[in-house]
């Protein structure tokens, strides 16, 4: 990164924010709201004021060069996993966000979520200012009904309770901590609709800290998962997706290549992507996991510490099938002891004990799990927020603020929530929007969008991050730390506050640095900061309370029925961002469906209902009633049914209200958990159908050799295939005089998990189209993941294949086009000349790989404030212009321009392509064919490189790396 990308702001405006003076006397605040926001979006009355006309400089501040992109490093602020980012800022404003690759935890790589925050920083339908019921009104107004009535409750000793999701910015818990303390009882609630809090107390009961422990996939040899999604949603999927896919890095570890086994219920984006996946019941979960627990203790050698209800357990009520995939997987974990991981996605503080207890029998603690470095993510407590309910519906509770938080909406008794908040004299409302439960609130104080500003954060313990703004606030809004530290009579700004914060707890702590200012600026410019490690000894596992856990999981539950799994999605997570279209219309990596949730069932169990996909069916347990359309999912087992929560919004905003169905009401709270698995559910079918927009409806290569695959044995005994014959050229071959550009993918590594995809879109401004359109096979992503199925008797094989213009030399789509709109670049690239191009679709016909894209309409760009999300460097498209992948060319431009101004070559992966520069499992490769010491030049020559249809002719700059399957054989012995 360049250093002047980490300037820092010293003085204030009028409104109180830091700025930094340049020596033209404008500064940089300045600039971004005069030139940032463009002429449109200050044309509007509700951006930052004072209002100020767009003028030329006269002279040019030395950190800002127009037409230049500027890399500010930050901190992600889509969930509590914290990855490391760098956010493009373009003329003042930001326009794309990617993974800063010096980010210990996600090292570059970024999940959809995090590529979709750009957009959410421009929803126009975002809180533009302080609210008292329901009425705009000033900040010094909102401050003084809020400053009188905190008065009356430290007068009368009135409790308080400030109810927000996991912060793991340690600055601004330390500062809601300082508001809290004025008064005589207040706590902070948090709360997490999906919950991970069984982690982190079932630590409590085996080591004594409460804490969600690090866990390194990549130190491990044999992972086994029951239900934990690690590659989707579970805590930290995009630092898992990159150890995981370390792990299975079969390049460099070969035949010592990571070995996953998945048990589940449902088919999930990590189950998809398991070596052996095993289809249990979630009835058997309880049972699999004790019986693993005895074989484990029994084969390690630890069978004398082993509890009397997991010695004696009788495995009788598992299938047989179940039975002996755990018997084999128990062989598996002790021959990879030390080397090893067991993971459970349960709520269940009981299960989670006898996880613990088989990570200890494996010697796993200190090795792939890590308690000393515990993650921050998931710090509710279930327990404490169904309290916090029963405190306010008792009339308790004086004042609640709210941060982030909805449980009016996502709560199980979200009706129950809400009258219980009613009772409560003060309520306020500081999130960003006016959701289900801060329309509720009596004031609505509005905090910054994360890309707006100042924060720290520590996601794991002893990874400290910056959070900073990249742009003033668009809006009359104010940071949540600095509203709280108002009403504390504290009038600093938050900056100071966080740089006070980090010059005493951080400085004494380093011995590089003397200044502050240059430990300070450093940080910045970094975007992480990594504490000397302190030596933390792994606290001695301890089994009280095991037995009796044991014995609760060992009783069988009689539940008639079929069981319903709740589960978020990879994009739509728990439902905070249903206000965002580029999440929506990103298809669900298993069912390849957009814009809907969904009841999935089995073939089995839609043939034994005679019901169809598309048809709506009615979901019921007791008093809670649901409406959903049937999907039918292959590798679900046939008593499950599944259902992603975070849809049924009724106050998301005009995208996300009415999608879907919110079936958060099947939670329940047991033993002081949530539980996201409940039995004795009935499944009514209706006369109701609808149709799914799907982006793909094939679920089976039908025979064809689309994805190459191997087993560790014959990759690492050099058995793939075959080298291809010499084809015969019809076409003189193209001259490539300076570079020819291609790209391999490593099948291996990619998950699936689409974040390449929405990369892509944010790049090159591709546009939302909406359910409707989709469902006509007319969306406009360039890229998309195809996922194929396998059937056999030993359970459902899925794969992932990365899909987009393969930039062809013998390009089919050239030939036929009447107006050579589509071309051959003398660098190896099938260019689209849009002014040429009349719409005849010839070349999307004519294209093996169905990866041209058409405009049918004129899609609306009317939002001004929206379009600044739009990057300058990629045309916008009008209708009836085909569309297509270009392997990022302004990126393949802007990289030769610097080089050319700096008189040398390009170097080998200087330039990235979207898709590559923030992949979480680095499965893409970029670079110059003509340079054969390249990366990708010496993937295309190993043995697992494949051209895809081959047989065309078609020369194709993209290849992929076939994937290796690993058998469990060289584990033998």
């Amino acid at each position: 990164m360049k250093d002047k990308l980490w300037k820092q702001f010293i003085d204030e405006d009028e409104r109180g924010l830091p700025v930094l003076q340049s020596s033209s006397g404008i500064s940089r605040r300045t600039f971004l709201e005069a030139i940032g926001y463009t002429t449109a979006a200050i044309a509007l009355t509700s951006c930052a004021t004072p209002e100020q006309k767009v003028i030329p400089y006269l002279k040019q501040p030395p950190e800002m060069t127009p037409g230049v992109a500027s890399w500010y490093a930050s901190t992600c602020g889509g969930c509590s996993a914290g990855c490391g980012v760098l956010v493009k800022v373009r003329d003042g404003r930001p326009i794309k966000v990617e993974g800063n690759p010096e980010h210990p935890l996600n090292k570059g790589g970024l999940c959809p979520v995090a590529h979709s925050m750009v957009f959410g920083l421009y929803d126009a339908q975002r809180v533009r200012q302080p609210l008292i019921g329901g009425k705009a009104v000033s900040w010094d107004e909102a401050d003084g009904r809020i400053t009188q009535k905190l008065a009356e409750i430290k007068a009368s000793g009135g409790k308080v309770r400030f109810l927000s999701n996991t912060i793991i910015s340690p600055s601004s818990r330390s500062t809601i901590n300082k508001f809290l303390s004025q008064f005589k009882d207040a706590k902070h609630i948090i709360y997490e609709p999906v919950s991970s809090s069984a982690l982190r107390l079932a630590h409590l009961r085996t080591h004594g800290v409460e804490t969600t422990p690090s866990y390194r996939f990549d130190q491990a040899k044999v992972v086994v998962s029951f239900g934990a999604d690690f590659l989707g949603t579970w805590i930290s999927p995009a630092a898992f997706t990159r150890g995981y896919s370390e792990g299975r890095d079969v390049n460099a570890r070969k035949g010592d290549m990571l070995r996953h086994i998945q048990f589940e219920s449902r088919l999930s984006l990590t189950g998809a992507n398991a070596d052996k996946r095993v289809k249990i019941s979630p009835t058997e979960e309880s049972a699999a996991l004790l019986l693993l627990a005895r074989l484990v203790a029994s084969k390690s050698g630890a069978s004398a510490s082993t509890p009397q209800a997991i010695a004696a357990f009788d495995s009788g009520k598992l299938s047989a099938q179940t039975t002996a995939a755990i018997e084999s997987c128990a062989d598996e974990l002790v021959r990879g002891r030390t080397r090893s991981l067991v993971v459970c996605g349960s709520n269940d503080v009981d299960k989670q004990q006898v996880v613990n207890y088989i990570n200890n029998a494996l010697d796993n603690y200190g090795k792939a799990i890590l308690l000393g470095s515990a993650a921050q993510a998931g710090q509710g407590r279930d327990e404490d927020f169904q309290t916090l309910v029963q405190e306010m519906k008792d009339g308790g509770i004086a004042a609640v603020f709210v941060l982030n938080a909805n449980p009016a909406y996502d709560h199980f008794a979200g009706a129950d929530f809400s009258a219980a908040f009613s009772k409560v004299p003060l309520k306020v409302s500081l999130g960003p929007s006016l959701d289900e439960t801060a329309s509720q609130a009596d004031v609505v104080c509005p905090t910054h969008h994360f890309l707006e500003s100042w924060d720290d954060a520590e996601p794991v313990s002893g990874v400290l991050s910056l959070t900073q703004p990249t742009i003033a606030p668009l809006f009359k809004t104010r940071a949540y730390q600095e509203s709280l530290m108002r009403w504390s009579g504290d009038n600093r700004s938050y900056y100071d506050a966080l740089r006070t914060e980090w010059q005493t707890t951080h400085l004494p702590g380093q011995t590089q640095f003397k200044s502050f200012d240059d430990f300070w600026d450093k940080s910045l410019h970094d975007g992480v900061y990594l504490p000397p490690a302190a030596d933390s000894a792994v606290p001695s596992f301890r089994n009280e309370g095991l037995d009796e856990a044991a014995a609760r999981l060992a009783t069988p539950i009689d539940s008639e029925g079929f069981t319903l799994e709740l589960y978020p999605k990879v994009t739509i997570r728990d439902g905070r961002f249903s206000n965002n279209p580029w999440l929506h219309e990103i298809p669900d990596p298993i069912s390849k469906t957009t814009w809907d949730n969904y009841a999935s069932i089995s073939p089995a169990t839609a043939a034994k209902l005679n019901v169809t996909e598309g048809q709506v069916v009615r979901l019921k347990k007791n008093e809670i009633s649901v409406e959903l359309p049937v999907l039918i999912q292959v590798g679900q087992s046939d008593d499950t049914i599944a259902a992603a929560v975070g849809y049924g919004r009724t106050k998301a905003g005009t995208v996300g209200n009415g999608i879907g169905a919110n079936v958060f009401s099947f939670v329940e709270y047991s033993n002081g958990t949530f539980r996201y698995k409940t039995g004795g559910i009935t499944l009514e079918p209706t006369s109701n159908a609808v149709s799914f927009a799907k982006t793909q409806t094939a679920d089976s290569a039908e025979g064809r050799p689309l994805i190459k695959e191997y087993s560790l044995t014959e990759f690492v005994g050099g058995h793939l295939h075959e080298k291809s014959e010499e084809q015969i050229d019809l076409w003189k071959p193209h001259d490539f005089p300076e570079h020819k550009w291609g790209m391999v993918v490593d099948l291996n590594a990619c998950v699936g998990c689409n974040a390449c995809v929405l990369s892509c879109q944010a790049e090159n401004n591709i546009p939302v189209v909406g359910k409707d359109e989709v469902h006509r096979r007319r969306e406009m992503h360039w890229m998309r993941i195809d996922r194929y199925y396998d059937e056999s008797p030993e359970g459902t094989t899925t794969r992932f294949q990365p899909m987009t213009c393969s930039q062809c030399d013998n390009a089919s789509c050239e030939t036929v086009c009447p107006v050579l709109a589509t071309v051959h670049s003398s660098e190896g690239l099938n260019m689209q000349v849009y002014n040429r191009c009349v719409g005849t679709r010839y070349c999307a016909n004519n294209c093996p790989f169905k990866v041209r894209r058409f405009n049918w309409f004129l899609y609306p760009h009317d939002d001004p404030i929206a379009n600044l999300a739009l990057n300058p460097d990629v045309t916008v498209r009008s209708r009836g212009v085909m569309e297509k992948c270009t392997f990022c060319v302004q990126r393949i431009e802007e990289g030769k321009i610097r080089a050319r101004n700096e008189g040398r070559s390009i170097k080998d992966g200087e330039i990235q392509t979207a898709c590559q520069q923030s992949c979480p499992a680095n499965a893409i490769t970029f670079g110059d064919l003509k340079d054969l010491n390249s990366k990708v030049s010496t993937l295309r020559h190993t043995k697992r490189n494949y051209v895809l249809l081959e047989e065309l002719n078609l020369r194709q700059g993209l290849t992929y790396l076939g994937k290796v399957r690993n058998d469990g054989e060289d584990l033998e012995g």
